[in-house]
């Protein structure tokens, strides 16, 4: 099934929805603009835009967009290098080899994350960690795995690299666990690697 096609009419308004309402967070200056009494070298730390895919074993793929939202004025030194954070924001369309008559579903995805690099912060590589809610609009129901929840908790580590202009570009490989931790049984999980490329702005 392409990946533009939903046969769900509330799966794209709630991708509309989650679209809009990331956009304008972002863009809202009262709340999330950038300072620019205290504006930064280069282009890191400010909010970015991002495109995403994700493969999990046995036929099980997703495609998304999001933005992150950083945590203007939090910065701590740690280890020779420095740790910020930002809000991951992402929406996500979810394809597997489904059963029941279910092969897909929306994810929307939000969580805080932590960010640190090496050389006092000015290393153009970086290690990623974060955790965070994610909400399906169909339970994940494969042939191999089935989970009880379309609530469930997201952790992922990644390491990325900033280059061009002013760093505003970035490519990120990140390992990424989804499961509701217990709350209810059935708990498989699924581990999935995701490749992000995104833009600062």
């Amino acid at each position: 099934m392409p990946f533009a096609s939903c046969t769900s009419g509330h799966a794209h308004r709630l991708l509309r929805w989650c679209v809009w309402g990331t956009l304008s967070a972002a863009l809202c200056p009262t709340v999330f603009a950038q300072s620019t009494e205290s504006a930064e070298p280069d282009a890191r730390h400010t909010a970015s835009f991002y495109l995403q895919s994700n493969w999990a074993p046995h036929d099980t793929s997703a495609a998304g967009i999001g933005i992150t939202l950083p945590w203007k004025h939090w910065r701590k030194p740690l280890w020779g290098g420095e740790v910020r954070g930002h809000w991951d924001i992402y929406a996500s369309r979810l394809r597997f080899d489904g059963i029941h008559g279910s092969d897909h579903s929306w994810m929307i995805g939000v969580m805080p994350t932590l960010r640190w690099r090496g050389d006092s912060g000015q290393s153009p590589w970086f290690w990623e960690a974060g955790l965070g809610i994610v909400g399906m609009t169909d339970r994940y129901r494969t042939t191999r795995k089935e989970f009880s929840t379309n609530l469930n908790f997201s952790t992922h580590l990644g390491l990325g690299y900033s280059f061009g202009e002013r760093r505003r570009h970035e490519i990120q490989l990140q390992i990424e666990h989804i499961s509701n931790a217990g709350i209810q049984h059935p708990n498989p999980g699924e581990n999935f690697v995701r490749v992000r490329y995104g833009f600062h702005f």
